[in-house]
């Protein structure tokens, strides 16, 4: 009778990478649990133990495991997932931009039964805005993208979404602590330091205390207008730009105003502005709209130096007049299209991203604008 031999330590199955496609079966007997709690573990489904989860990843990734992505998409096909965009209804054309691009890569996977869906909310009705994310519960959603004021009650409906099983990705403006899967956006302190930076060199060299009308505060005074603070986005650049401000020209006093991203609103807190000794305004956010108008009627000597963000028909305008110096682009578009690409590949390959997808700083003139 032939004698059977017990492998050796050194010839015991390892978790290295086998030939042809692993599966689940071979997965979970790796890792010594059942099929089921693999699945579950490799596409965030049901309650797993985070350790042994993270286990069953690594030896999925130790074996080379893909899920297939063909598969998936047949049974999509079957049951079609939408991913549901949220966008604040502004006075801007910016979330148009996002918009387009959200429904542009709706379109790319179409045919593997996923689709883009744009709702629009009043960004100052937090309770609307948290009965739209909660409605997401009750519907046939694969997963939510979203930006909003970061409250803590807005952050929390959008954890019960992500507690149901249902990934999120937010965009623009983040919600930290929400647990999303991932943030789609510039780096809004950074954008708001280059702002600063630019202003500075700008008005710094001509200012003068001899130059300052009688009563105004000494130092330059630097408008601001944004939009709502409440908005991670919005307080993210303002730090930024009162952050590079202290370091390029620390004489400056700054005047931070909130208009809604409305141009009504912001034409208002505008027109109360004391134009003496203001040499500077920074459209972080807000109606630029409304800021371009007003600027035209400060009676104030000095010319006003005007940074604003995003490539918008009355940010082109204002450049080829000179009414704009500089614009900060940070791909709107992109930060529409890139979350749903996150998400559809999520529900298609279990594809994890890196939780921060970081778009482009880009300071523009009249030039590069033109073309």
């Amino acid at each position: 009778m032939a004698r059977t031999e017990r492998p050796s330590p050194a010839s015991a199955p390892s978790h290295a990478s086998t030939p042809g496609r692993p599966s689940i079966k071979q997965i979970a007997l790796a890792a010594g649990v059942s099929r089921g709690t693999v699945d579950r573990a490799l596409h965030d489904r049901g309650d797993v133990n985070p350790a042994v989860a993270e286990r069953i990843r690594t030896i999925a990734t130790e074996l080379g495991y893909v899920p297939h992505r063909a598969a998936k998409a047949l049974r999509l096909n079957h049951t079609p997932q939408t991913i549901a965009v949220l966008l604040p209804r502004t006075s801007s054309d910016f979330f148009l931009q996002l918009e387009a691009g959200a429904i542009d890569a709706g379109r790319q996977f179409a045919d593997m039964g996923i689709n883009a869906e744009v709702t629009w909310f009043d960004p100052d009705d937090e309770r609307a805005l948290i009965r739209l994310i909660e409605s997401q519960l009750h519907q046939r959603v694969g997963g939510l993208v979203v930006t909003g004021p970061a409250t803590n009650r807005v952050c929390a409906a959008v954890r019960s979404v992500v507690d149901a099983g249902k990934p999120v990705v937010t965009t623009n403006s983040d919600l930290p602590g929400s647990g999303r899967l991932a943030f789609v956006g510039q780096d809004l302190v950074k954008s708001g330091r280059v702002a600063a930076e630019l202003m500075a060199k700008m008005i710094g060299g001509g200012w003068t205390a001899g130059r300052r009308a009688r009563g105004a505060p000494p130092g330059p005074r630097v408008v601001v207008l944004t939009g709502n603070l409440r908005f991670q986005a919005h307080r993210d650049r303002v730090d930024g730009f009162a952050a590079g401000m202290k370091r390029w020209l620390p004489a400056a006093t700054l005047e931070v105003l909130e208009g809604h991203d409305d141009y009504e609103q912001s034409l208002r807190v505008l027109e109360a502005v004391d134009p003496r000794g203001v040499v500077g305004a920074y459209a972080a956010t807000g109606s630029i709209r409304a800021l371009v108008e007003q600027r035209r009627r400060w009676a104030s000597p000095e010319r006003i130096r005007v940074v604003t963000n995003d490539d918008l028909p009355v940010v082109r305008a204002g450049l080829a007049n000179g009414e704009i110096d500089f614009t900060i682009l940070q791909d709107a578009p992109s930060q529409g299209s890139e979350p749903v690409r996150i998400i559809a590949e999520y529900l298609l390959s279990g594809t994890r991203p890196a939780s921060w997808l970081r778009t482009p700083v880009i300071v523009a003139g009249a030039t590069l604008i033109e073309g």
